[in-house]
């Protein structure tokens, strides 16, 4: 049986988790538009790499 605590500390540090990884996506998200951008100035389309590859029977995946 597990401790009223240790389950505590599961569900507040996974809320704590969710909550930090959403604000510092929103604080970084200009950031990583900018360096976007900069890529598609100097370096051109795509700004994603895409690659593709064969799967089973050589079917492009």
């Amino acid at each position: 049986m597990k401790k009223k605590g240790e389950i505590y500390n599961k569900v507040v540090k996974r809320i704590l988790d969710i909550v930090f990884s959403i604000v510092l996506l929103i604080l970084l998200s200009p950031i990583y538009l900018g360096i976007a951008m900069l890529l598609y100035l100097f370096q051109g389309r795509p700004i994603i790499f895409g690659q593709t590859r064969l799967g089973l029977n050589r079917k492009k995946v």
